[in-house]
């Protein structure tokens, strides 16, 4: 129980450090950088990103002044130190769009979700599963210059599959859930 008290100041401590290194608000006619610049968006990023479920890995991000996507791909093989495991691959793959909500000077509010495949496979014919998230929720986007970005994510998960060594089924992740990631532009 100690960690789940953690989350929260966690979160709070990091969304305090992100605001205080934003820059000020100043009244403006047009936004100075980010998606709703009225230029087309911010354009083809790069990043690192996690789901709400924890998968994490690589992120691609085309974006436009109303939405954007996102899409992730992650691996990881690793011994296991386990005699019954010798050694675990994963493979994750997802999805992610969001429609602008609101947008200010240097930053926009999103709400969408995404879906995402996370596979383990184990040595040795021990077996393998995949799981199937789905994942509504709302983002938020700092733009601390006109091409890098980070961004953080609230919302829910549906979990659907089978997981190695656990019978198929569905889950719903009912505790807060919350990511964080960047993501740099080439404009």
């Amino acid at each position: 129980m100690r960690s789940a008290r953690l989350v929260p100041r966690f979160v709070m401590s990091l969304s305090f450090v992100v605001l205080s290194l934003a820059a000020p608000a100043v009244a403006r006619a047009q936004p100075v950088f980010g998606s709703g610049n009225g230029s087309g968006g911010a354009g083809f990023g790069v990043g690192a990103a996690a789901f709400l479920s924890g998968m994490s890995g690589v992120e691609a991000v085309y974006d436009q002044p109303r939405w954007h996507i996102e899409g992730l791909l992650g691996f990881d093989s690793r011994d296991t130190n386990l005699a019954s495991r010798p050694t675990q691959s994963e493979f994750t793959f997802g999805v992610r769009a969001w429609y602008h909500l609101h947008q200010g000077a240097n930053s926009d509010f999103s709400v969408g979700g995404g879906v995402g495949f996370d596979h383990v496979s184990l040595s040795n014919n021990l077996g393998s599963g995949t799981e199937t998230f789905v994942e509504p929720g709302a983002e938020a986007r700092v733009f601390l210059t006109p091409n890098f970005a980070l961004f953080g994510l609230a919302g829910f998960t549906l979990a659907f599959g089978d997981s190695v060594g656990v019978n198929a089924g569905i889950g719903f992740a009912a505790q807060a859930n919350a990511a964080f990631g960047f993501t740099y532009f080439f404009r």
